[in-house]
């Protein structure tokens, strides 16, 4: 008598990141373009490039915060957000902490770029705000431990392939069947700035459903489990 092999117990994680200040602080100042001479010119200058900086600091590990952080449990069709509140470090801590604690409910995870961002930050953030993580996500490349990072796998394990989740969810489903047009990544820090909590933690959310839309379709092909 042969035995079944169990369902594991699944989800989809993503994270939104924003600029840690505490981190700007260990940065050179900014400095204006040296031919500019006006202080106005001047002052835009800087306040753009600072701008910028705080942007991309968002994509970088150590240097950016955890802001929230969406779970999608595919067998159940529900998702939930954790997000971070207004103070910085300590609520960073919290948000990790509660991560790791849902996260470990589950024995594999879906993610779209987990490997190269969303692993790897959780990873370095706790690290930092000694958070002991609850689950170890496996971020090995070519192969499918406990993680199916579905824009590794779509590019062929090719770091810097092309193709966002917004173009293959409207290649497989249908130019109609991409991303919401409201938000993006590149505006979480500017929806921060501005308060909106709610709307990062729903534009989280529909990133990870979006991600389970895309890893049944897959699955359905290349992975499925028995029964």
């Amino acid at each position: 008598m042969t035995s079944k092999k169990l369902r594991p117990k699944a989800c989809v994680f993503d994270i939104e990141t924003i600029a840690d200040p505490e981190m700007a602080k260990l940065l050179p100042p900014v400095k204006a373009a040296g031919n500019l001479k006006d202080p106005e010119k001047i002052k835009i200058d800087i306040e753009e490039k600072e701008k910028k900086r705080r942007n991309e600091m968002g994509l970088h590990p150590l240097q950016n915060m955890v802001c929230c952080v969406a779970i999608h449990d595919l067998e159940m069709g529900k998702s939930q957000a954790i997000t971070m509140g207004g103070d910085t470090g300590k609520d960073e801590k919290l948000v990790l902490e509660k991560a790791w604690e849902a996260l470990s409910n589950y024995d594999f995870f879906i993610s779209f770029n987990g490997i190269e961002f969303d692993v790897r930050v959780l990873n370095l953030n706790s690290l930092k705000r000694r958070v002991r993580p609850g689950v170890t996500i496996d971020t090995r490349k070519y192969q499918v431990g406990n993680h199916m990072d579905l824009r590794a796998y779509l590019g062929n394990w090719e770091k810097f392939a092309h193709g966002t989740l917004d173009y293959y969810l409207k290649v497989l489903f249908g130019k109609d069947q991409g991303k919401p047009e409201d938000i993006d990544g590149s505006l979480v820090q500017h929806y921060w700035d501005m308060e909106l909590r709610d709307e990062i933690a729903a534009y989280a959310i529909s990133d990870v459903e979006n991600t389970a839309r895309l890893w049944n379709l897959v699955a359905c092909h290349l992975f499925p489990f028995e029964s």
